[in-house]
């Protein structure tokens, strides 16, 4: 892939390889010729782009609020010739609202992601402390530091039936959820969607579930886990 420089250019081998697991799942296992394809949390689009080429007659969705990471996101679908991807510069939650996501100390973050500026960089932007259980934050609103964070930016989110109903999306055959302790939420605020849905790929953040409280959100929705990469974890729907 041709890919503007950045730090997340690192990651890129990661993803590509979770995002091989998802085709291997799906040529392995299932009949499934995914259509729709959701990536929440898209950064700069590395998993968006590897399912894109993949899969050039499907229709993916991709959700980044932050305007730097989003803008970057922009670049590698032309740079690409992509024609299947829609960008969306906006979060997915569980309700409408803008709100202000922080970055953490670049302390917290290994030496080797920092952009030159010494900001720990793209895709690590949160609007939640990581201190505070999930239960707790839902009660005192938005706590929009992580551990003294060093950087703030304003973002958009949006909910999941807003973009189903623009787009008459019923359900999606692959979900990635990477959105930084948000994804409890949104599972929640959609169940009819994730019911319908097929395969979800998941970031587990301890950090902000330390309960695997995700886990438990999945199995209720009807999912069992299928890989189990400590963090990263693949779940099947079980009624497909």
């Amino acid at each position: 892939m041709k890919l503007v420089e950045n730090y997340m250019n690192v990651a890129s081998g990661m993803l590509e390889k979770e995002g091989n697991i998802a085709v291997n799942l799906l040529k392995d296992n299932f009949s499934i010729d995914p259509y729709v394809i959701f990536d929440v949390g898209a950064c700069v689009g590395l998993f968006s782009l590897h399912l894109a080429k993949q899969y050039p007659k499907s229709k993916i969705f991709s959700f980044e609020p932050i305007p730097e990471s989003y803008d970057i996101f922009c670049k590698n679908i032309i740079n690409n010739n992509i024609s299947n991807i829609t960008a969306i510069n906006k979060g997915l939650y569980s309700e409408e609202k803008i709100v202000t996501f922080s970055l953490p100390r670049p302390e917290t973050l290994k030496p080797h992601v920092l952009q030159e500026d010494g900001m720990p960089g793209l895709g690590r932007y949160t609007m939640f402390n990581t201190s505070t259980t999930r239960l707790e934050r839902a009660k005192d609103g938005f706590l929009k530091d992580w551990d003294n964070g060093v950087k703030e930016v304003q973002a958009v989110l949006t909910t999941v039936d807003n973009v189903t109903n623009k787009y008459d999306i019923e359900y999606a055959d692959i979900v990635k959820l990477d959105c930084e302790g948000a994804e409890i939420d949104i599972l929640r605020s959609a169940e009819d969607f994730f019911k319908n849905s097929k395969i979800i790929f998941a970031e587990h953040h301890p950090e902000f579930d330390q309960n695997d409280e995700l886990s438990k959100t999945l199995i209720d929705l009807n999912y069992m886990c299928v890989i189990n990469n400590g963090l990263n974890r693949f779940w099947v729907n079980k009624k497909i």
